[in-house]
C-alpha cells in the first residue's frame, strides 16, 4: 500500500504502470525474529480495488504482476548464473509485457487509446482482476464512512471523542504502539483551526466557522491514523482511501464525501507543551520507568491479557514516534493535496484545494459556497 500514492500520481499524469510485486509474501521483521517458518501476508484487496479506480477515473492501465516468492516467502531473484528458464519463471510475464508495450505502444498521440484496445493489455488486466478476487478482504485500517459534520465537529471540540468512536478496546489489541496513540488522544486539545487564507484562528474563538460551508454540508470519511509521523505507508493509505471512498472524478474537487484525517501523534505547533511532555513520557517508558502514563496503559494491557510484562515493550522513542508537522515532507504534501481536513493533535488544517491560492486560478469558483 505504501506505493499507492505513486500509482495514483502516474495515473493522474496519464502514465501507464506495470507494478511488479508479490501478491503474498512474508514480512521481513518477522523473518528477522525467527528461523522458523512464518506465515505469508496477502496484499491488501484495497490496493487492487484502488488500482482499478485509477484505471476507471483516468483511463490509464495500471497493471500488477505477481512476483514469485521462495520457500521463505521472499521475492525470488535470479542469480547471474541462473539459466534462461529460471529467469523466465521469475521475470517472464513482466518482461513479456514490457517488450510488447515497447514494440507496439511506445510514443505517438494514439498511445492511450491503443493501450485500452490492446488484447494483451486487456488480458493482463483481466488476470490481475481475477487474482485480486481471490484475495481476502481483511482490512486493518480504521475508517468511518458517511459521517455527518456534527461528528467531525465533536472530534475537533474534544479529540478524545475519537476513542469512543474507535472503541477503547481497539487500543489494547495487537502492538503496543497503539497505546502511544491512545495517550496522545487522551491529552489532545485543538488550539487552532486554519482558514482559507492560511491563517490559524483560536479554536475557542469561532474556530469551526473557519471551515468552508461545502465541507460542512457533505458527509465525510474519517480516516484514523495511529501510526508515527512517516510517509509510508501513511501516504499510500490516505490516497487509496480517497480513491475508494471519496473520489468520483479526476480531481480532488470531484467527491461525494470529504476525506478527514485524524492523526493524534502529530503536532502542528512546535512549542506545544503537551507534545514535549508526551515525548518525555515515551522516553522514560522506553528506558524502563514504571511511573509514566504510558507504562500505566501497558500495565492495563498486561492485566487484560494476563501476559508477561516483559513481552510488552514493542515501542520506540524516535523523533517520529510523536512528531511535528512539516509542509515540505512527502506526507505533508500528500495530506494537503488529498485531504479536506487534517485533524492533528493540536490543530486542524485545510486541504490546499480550499485555500485562496487555489481559488485565485478559478479552480474553485462557484464551488466553495462561501
Amino acid at each position: 500500500m505504501q506505493r499507492f500514492a505513486r500509482l495514483a500520481s502516474a495515473g493522474e499524469e496519464r502514465i501507464p504502470v506495470l507494478y511488479f510485486t508479490p501478491f503474498s509474501r512474508t514480512r521481513l521483521d518477522e523473518l528477522e525474529e525467527t528461523d522458523e517458518k512464518t506465515s505469508k501476508r496477502n496484499v491488501s484487496l484495497h490496493l487492487f480495488q484502488g488500482m482499478k479506480r485509477i484505471r476507471e477515473i483516468h483511463g490509464v492501465p495500471i497493471i500488477a504482476i505477481d512476483w514469485p516468492v521462495n520457500t521463505r516467502g521472499l521475492p525470488r531473484k535470479a542469480s547471474s548464473s541462473a539459466t534462461a528458464e529460471e529467469k523466465t519463471r521469475i521475470y517472464g510475464e513482466l518482461l513479456g509485457l514490457m517488450e510488447h508495450i515497447a514494440r507496439k505502444h511506445s510514443g505517438g498521440p494514439d498511445r492511450h487509446p491503443s493501450l485500452r484496445r490492446c488484447k494483451a493489455i486487456r488480458e493482463a488486466l483481466a488476470k490481475m482482476d481475477a487474482q485480486a478476487a481471490t484475495v481476502s478482504a481483511r482490512d486493518s485500517e480504521i475508517r468511518f464512512i458517511g459521517v455527518p459534520f456534527q461528528t467531525v465537529a465533536e472530534i475537533i471540540h474534544r479529540p478524545s471523542n475519537m476513542i469512543s468512536l474507535v472503541g477503547r478496546d481497539y487500543f489494547f489489541k495487537g502492538k503496543d504502539h497503539k497505546l502511544i496513540a491512545l495517550l496522545c488522544l487522551m491529552n489532545s486539545q485543538i488550539r487552532t483551526v486554519e482558514n482559507i487564507n492560511g491563517n490559524h484562528v483560536m479554536q475557542n474563538a469561532n474556530g469551526l466557522r473557519q471551515i468552508p460551508q461545502s465541507v460542512k454540508r457533505r458527509p465525510s470519511v474519517i480516516h484514523y491514523c495511529g501510526f508515527e509521523k512517516r510517509s509510508e505507508p501513511n501516504g499510500g493509505i490516505i490516497v487509496n482511501t480517497d480513491y475508494l471512498f471519496c473520489r468520483t472524478g479526476p480531481t480532488v474537487l470531484d467527491r461525494s464525501q470529504n476525506l478527514v484525517l485524524v492523526w493524534p501523534r502529530v503536532f502542528f505547533h512546535s512549542d506545544n507543551h503537551v507534545a514535549n511532555s508526551l515525548r518525555l513520557d515515551l522516553r522514560d517508558t522506553v528506558k524502563g520507568s514504571q511511573d509514566t502514563a504510558l507504562a500505566g496503559l501497558i500495565l492495563e494491557k498486561v492485566r487484560r491479557e494476563k501476559a508477561d510484562p516483559a513481552d510488552h515493550r514493542y515501542i520506540a522513542n524516535t523523533k517520529s514516534s510523536i512528531g511535528f508537522w512539516k509542509e515540505t515532507d512527502t506526507i505533508g504534501r500528500i495530506c494537503r493535496k488529498f485531504c479536506d481536513l487534517i485533524i492533528l493533535n493540536d490543530a486542524v488544517l485545510l486541504g490546499d484545494h480550499w485555500k485562496t491560492t487555489s481559488r485565485a486560478n478559478g479552480a474553485l469558483d462557484g464551488w466553495l459556497g462561501m
